[in-house]
This record gives structure tokens, C-alpha cells and sequence, in this order.
């Protein structure tokens, strides 16, 4: 064992509003298509539904560096669909395949943080700038599924 899920997150498609902050669930389905119930306007939109973006995964301990820098980060917040605990970040690399439940994982490529974030409510357009440069190599990896299942909270993450 290498993990466990601490959170699972989603945002429903909303007419006029970005998919941030997400909102936490109890367990999900996954397919190669994403998270059930979890939209992505970027992805979905301008990237044709690129598989490579599927699933946005993080770790608390990066998110808890974050708030050590003075950011009120709470989970959910930047756009991850599966919040991991006890991984390293800085671990995390291309190519690399997790089992999570019932589904495996293959890390695709960095996330790259976007004026969106300026929809958070501490960030805003005042903000967002600073918030983007912090944020740099560190907003999360987007994953492809390479097995579908369901995903809970509390489950196993193992590295293959």
C-alpha cells in the first residue's frame, strides 16, 4: 500500500459557472470518460474529451503546503477529482499507474493552473496572478482510466 482516497470530488455541469470548487462524495464510478456526475468545461469543450483528462488527482500534503504559504486552500478546491493521502507530490510522475479501488490510473500529464481559479473566493482577480505562479508544477496530475470501477473514500492506492 502506498495511500488511501481522502476525498472524492465532483461538480455537475452548471450553466454559466466553472467546475470549481468540486464537492466531496462518498464513492464514484469511473470510466474512461471521467468521474459520473463530475463535468469538466475545459476538457469536455475545448480539448474534445481527451481521455489523458479524465481524472484530476492531488495529495493533502501538497494542498496542506499550500496553506502553510498562506493560501486557504480547502479540498475540492482546485478542481481534483480523487485527493490522496500519504503521497509524496513531488513522487508523482508520468506514466506512473495507481489501483484505487476498483480502477487503475495512468498518470498523463501536469495539470497547469488557469484564470478559473479566480472564482475562488480568496483568490479573485486580484489575486489570481500570484495564486497561478504559486500554484506552477503543483495544481495536480490529470490521469487516464485505464480500468473503470468504483472508487471510495478510505480506499487503498497502490502503485503498479
Amino acid at each position: 500500500m502506498l495511500g488511501e482516497v481522502a476525498q472524492i470530488s465532483i461538480k455537475n455541469k452548471v450553466d454559466g459557472e466553472v467546475g470549481l470548487p468540486k464537492i466531496a462524495i462518498g464513492e464514484a464510478f469511473i470510466n474512461e470518460i471521467g468521474v459520473e456526475g463530475d463535468y469538466n468545461n475545459f476538457r469536455m469543450e475545448r480539448k474534445k474529451g481527451t481521455k489523458k483528462r479524465a481524472v484530476l488527482i492531488h495529495t493533502v500534503e501538497m494542498l496542506n503546503q499550500l496553506k502553510k504559504e498562506g493560501w486557504p486552500i480547502k479540498w475540492g478546491d482546485l478542481g481534483e477529482n480523487i485527493l490522496l493521502r500519504g503521497i509524496k507530490y513531488e513522487k508523482i510522475k508520468l506514466n506512473m499507474k495507481f489501483e484505487i479501488g476498483e480502477i487503475i490510473l495512468e498518470v498523463a500529464e501536469i495539470c497547469n493552473p488557469c484564470n478559473n481559479l479566480a472564482e475562488l473566493e480568496y483568490v479573485g482577480k486580484e489575486n489570481v496572478k500570484e495564486f497561478i505562479l504559486s500554484l506552477k508544477g503543483r495544481r495536480g496530475w490529470y490521469c487516464k482510466v485505464v480500468k473503470d470501477g468504483t472508487v471510495k473514500k478510505g480506499d487503498k492506492v497502490k502503485l503498479l
